[in-house]
């Protein structure tokens, strides 16, 4: 494995090598959603010239978890779930006088845990906004190391993402009810607690939050 810097130098590399009798292929490298870097690749007999396959051959699987540059970490409480799904995106937005200068879609897991990575240094006002939860504002976030983590509560109920819980809602949420994944009118935002319909819970979140306003 070979670590080239921006402008064309090889920092830095790596071999896994097995035997001179066995071949060594690399098959695939990608970035999962975490920032980690994982490294797919095999290993066989050589035989007369040829290579071997099935039972003969051996799996190798490496993932590589550091990530330079500084984190934001937190967690994004998504209210009204009755069950969080295992992996949700959430929209994170970076402000620095009232611009935006990093928008990125993070993963959030099954407790709410996200990370924020390459964060630039400095101090920001940091947006949260995912799927039918309204935009909450963080204001004179820190990003250092050491730095504390983030916590902030979204509002649920914006199914027609407007950032704001009106009527229109509640129409899109009149059309969806009774309906299941498989249903010819289900609406994945209506299902406001991600229990996989919609049903009166859902007309419940919408009451309590109805005239909730997120934040610009």
């Amino acid at each position: 494995m070979w670590q080239i810097s921006t402008d064309g130098y090889l920092l830095r590399r790596i071999y896994y090598d097995s035997s001179p009798s066995m071949y060594d292929e690399s098959v695939h490298i990608a970035a999962d959603p975490f920032g980690n870097v994982v490294l797919a690749a095999n290993s066989g007999y050589l035989t007369s010239g040829y290579t071997t396959t099935g039972a003969a051959s051996d799996i190798l699987l490496l993932k590589y978890s550091l990530v330079s540059g500084l984190t934001l970490h937190g967690r994004v409480h998504l209210g009204d779930v009755a069950m969080y799904p295992l992996v949700v995106p959430v929209e994170v937005e970076l402000r620095r006088y009232g611009q935006v200068v990093r928008r990125e879609s993070v993963p959030v897991d099954e407790e709410g845990w996200f990370t924020l990575y390459n964060a630039p240094q400095g101090v920001y006002d940091v947006a949260f906004r995912g799927m039918h939860w309204l935009r909450r504002m963080v204001p004179q976030v820190t990003i250092a190391p050491g730095a504390p983590e983030v916590n902030v509560y979204l509002v649920n109920g914006d199914i027609d993402g407007d950032n704001e819980l009106t009527l229109f809602d509640f129409g899109l949420l009149v059309q969806a009810f009774g309906s299941s994944p498989d249903s010819p009118h289900w609406n994945l935002n209506a299902d406001l607690d991600m229990d996989a319909e919609v049903t009166l819970f859902d007309f419940a979140i919408i009451v309590f939050n109805f005239g909730e306003i997120g934040d610009e």
